[in-house]
Protein backbone atom coordinates (compact mmCIF):
# COMPACT_ATOMS: atom_id res chain seq x y z
CA UNK A 1 0.00 0.00 0.00
CA UNK A 2 1.19 3.27 -0.76
CA UNK A 3 0.56 6.25 1.61
CA UNK A 4 -0.86 8.21 -0.72
CA UNK A 5 -4.00 5.91 -0.66
CA UNK A 6 -4.28 5.42 3.17
CA UNK A 7 -6.57 7.64 4.85
CA UNK A 8 -6.19 8.16 8.50
CA UNK A 9 -9.08 8.97 10.57
CA UNK A 10 -8.10 10.01 14.27
CA UNK A 11 -9.30 12.39 17.44
CA UNK A 12 -6.97 15.58 17.57
CA UNK A 13 -7.27 17.38 20.85
CA UNK A 14 -6.03 21.18 19.00
CA UNK A 15 -9.28 21.00 17.74
CA UNK A 16 -12.90 21.80 19.32
CA UNK A 17 -15.46 19.22 19.42
CA UNK A 18 -16.43 18.58 16.45
CA UNK A 19 -14.53 20.55 14.26
CA UNK A 20 -12.53 18.73 11.31
CA UNK A 21 -9.33 19.30 9.28
CA UNK A 22 -7.80 17.18 6.42
CA UNK A 23 -3.87 17.38 6.79
CA UNK A 24 -1.05 15.45 4.36
CA UNK A 25 2.55 15.33 5.42
CA UNK A 26 2.36 16.69 8.85
CA UNK A 27 3.98 15.55 12.00
CA UNK A 28 2.65 13.24 14.56
CA UNK A 29 2.04 16.16 17.16
CA UNK A 30 2.17 13.78 19.86
CA UNK A 31 -0.40 11.70 18.54
CA UNK A 32 0.57 7.81 19.06
CA UNK A 33 -1.22 6.03 16.87
CA UNK A 34 -0.06 8.52 14.00
CA UNK A 35 3.63 7.92 14.89
CA UNK A 36 3.07 4.26 14.31
CA UNK A 37 1.30 4.70 10.75
CA UNK A 38 3.99 6.97 10.08
CA UNK A 39 6.86 4.30 11.09
CA UNK A 40 5.53 2.08 8.92
CA UNK A 41 3.95 3.68 5.65
CA UNK A 42 5.83 6.62 5.89
CA UNK A 43 5.14 9.98 4.70
CA UNK A 44 2.28 11.37 2.10
CA UNK A 45 -0.65 9.07 4.23
CA UNK A 46 -4.02 11.81 4.40
CA UNK A 47 -5.60 12.66 7.49
CA UNK A 48 -8.88 13.19 8.66
CA UNK A 49 -8.76 14.48 11.99
CA UNK A 50 -11.68 15.22 14.31
CA UNK A 51 -11.66 17.48 17.31
CA UNK A 52 -12.14 15.95 20.57
CA UNK A 53 -10.88 19.31 22.13
CA UNK A 54 -8.06 19.91 24.74
CA UNK A 55 -7.73 18.88 28.38
CA UNK A 56 -10.69 19.97 30.94
CA UNK A 57 -8.14 20.10 33.62
CA UNK A 58 -4.77 21.75 33.54
CA UNK A 59 -3.50 19.12 35.65
CA UNK A 60 -5.57 16.07 34.06
CA UNK A 61 -2.79 13.83 32.17
CA UNK A 62 -3.25 13.66 28.65
CA UNK A 63 -3.75 10.09 28.35
CA UNK A 64 -6.51 10.35 30.64
CA UNK A 65 -8.23 13.04 28.45
CA UNK A 66 -8.03 11.27 25.29
CA UNK A 67 -9.53 7.64 26.66
CA UNK A 68 -12.20 10.00 29.12
CA UNK A 69 -15.54 9.70 27.94
CA UNK A 70 -17.22 12.68 26.53
CA UNK A 71 -19.37 15.17 28.38
CA UNK A 72 -23.10 14.72 27.75
CA UNK A 73 -23.18 17.82 25.60
CA UNK A 74 -20.22 17.00 24.14
CA UNK A 75 -21.45 13.62 22.84
CA UNK A 76 -24.84 15.17 21.35
CA UNK A 77 -22.74 17.61 19.55
CA UNK A 78 -20.71 14.95 17.81
CA UNK A 79 -24.13 13.38 17.05
CA UNK A 80 -25.48 16.21 15.76
CA UNK A 81 -22.19 16.35 13.37
CA UNK A 82 -22.36 12.98 11.88
CA UNK A 83 -23.99 13.86 8.82
CA UNK A 84 -21.34 16.41 8.02
CA UNK A 85 -18.68 13.41 9.18
CA UNK A 86 -19.75 11.48 6.47
CA UNK A 87 -20.42 14.14 3.77
CA UNK A 88 -16.73 15.17 4.11
CA UNK A 89 -15.53 11.83 4.23
CA UNK A 90 -17.58 10.95 1.07
CA UNK A 91 -15.86 14.07 -0.48
CA UNK A 92 -12.47 12.48 0.33
CA UNK A 93 -13.12 9.55 -1.24
CA UNK A 94 -14.55 10.64 -4.46
CA UNK A 95 -12.42 13.50 -4.97
CA UNK A 96 -8.62 14.38 -5.06
CA UNK A 97 -7.27 15.24 -1.84
CA UNK A 98 -6.40 18.61 -2.57
CA UNK A 99 -10.00 19.33 -4.17
CA UNK A 100 -11.59 18.20 -0.87
CA UNK A 101 -9.14 19.90 1.72
CA UNK A 102 -10.41 23.03 -0.20
CA UNK A 103 -13.59 22.21 0.21
CA UNK A 104 -13.40 20.87 3.99
CA UNK A 105 -11.05 23.10 5.53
Amino acid sequence: IKPEEVLVIHDDITLSVGETKVSQSKGAGGHNGVADVKRLLGEGFARYRIGVGGKRHKEMALSDHVLSQFLSEERKHLEAQLDKFFKELEVLVDKDLSTAMNEIN
